[in-house]
């Protein structure tokens, strides 16, 4: 695709992509060595991406992050039986902001 139509970015999109540790591991190591024309995002559930994880994926061509907040408020997130706790979306935010990441 990058040959034939000049695909330079691209997007991952299934919340389960991070979710292998050593998949992901795999990846961003191949991808922070052999990188040298993709940016990429792809889609995370906040509670499942620590920020050395999003500096790593950043080294190696990530861009965007496409992430679903499902409600900011404890009582709601218990009712959809979700994240226990809001602070975890916050946290997650504020890391990817740290690691220079953008949001989709």
């Amino acid at each position: 695709l990058s040959q034939a139509y000049g695909i330079s970015d691209f997007n991952i999109i299934h919340d389960n992509f991070v979710n292998d540790r050593r998949y992901i591991d795999a990846f961003v190591a191949y991808f922070a060595e052999n990188n040298t024309r993709f940016s990429w995002g792809c889609a995370v559930r906040p509670d499942n991406v620590p920020l050395d994880l999003m500096k790593r994926m950043r080294t190696a061509g990530c861009r965007f992050l496409f992430c679903g907040t499902d409600a900011g408020d404890a009582a709601i997130l218990r009712d959809m039986r979700k994240m226990t706790s809001s602070a975890k979306s916050y946290r997650f935010f504020r890391d990817a902001r740290e690691a220079d990441l953008v949001f989709e």
